[in-house]
């Protein structure tokens, strides 16, 4: 088998696995949204399913993004960025490491709403996935918004009326999401 036949196949494939990503991201938005930041504001469960939600969906914005390299770059570099603010948070919850964490956290949605509206607004037929994918822009926005809102917050402790302040540990951006 030749290179070029190898590259052939490897663009056919991501063509036609890149809409179905749309829905999984969706999905794993969903469950995000709607799952791991109720439970985890609730204390019932807080790691476990929260950091396998965010490594499928890292997966899958990878996929989405397959043939932008730049995008792969900030949203592997925002992922790990993310990954280690919130630990540093978690040692010492100060507005430093919140704001290091949310402004990594808007980096990667912003990598993700540039991969996802690639898409959702390229060549092709309208299907339901890029559909789908219009509200996974809609939700990263939201997001986006709720992560800013949190640095606002660390920054400005009063600027927001009835956002939480648990110990000292600040639990922002779970309350903001909505």
């Amino acid at each position: 088998m030749r290179y070029q036949d190898l590259i052939e196949r490897c663009v056919q494939w991501q063509d036609r696995w890149r809409d179905p990503m749309l829905t999984a991201v969706l999905v794993l938005l969903g469950l995000e949204i709607f799952v791991d930041i109720p439970l985890a504001r609730s204390n019932f469960a807080e790691a476990p399913v929260f950091v396998v939600v965010w490594f499928f969906l890292i997966i899958a914005a990878v996929l989405v993004a397959a043939r932008h390299w730049v995008t792969i770059a900030v949203i592997l570099l925002s992922s790990a960025l993310t990954l280690v603010a919130n630990l540093m948070r978690l040692a010492d919850p100060s507005p430093h490491t919140i704001c290091l964490g949310s402004a990594s956290l808007m980096i990667f949605m912003a990598a993700l709403i540039w991969a996802v509206w690639s898409v959702v607004f390229g060549p092709g037929r309208v299907t339901h996935h890029r559909i789908q994918g219009a509200v996974v822009i809609y939700l990263s926005v939201a997001l986006s918004f709720a992560a800013l809102y949190e640095i606002l917050l660390a920054l400005n402790p009063g600027a927001i009326t009835g956002a939480t302040v648990r110990g000292s540990y600040l639990v922002l951006g779970r309350n903001l999401v909505y």
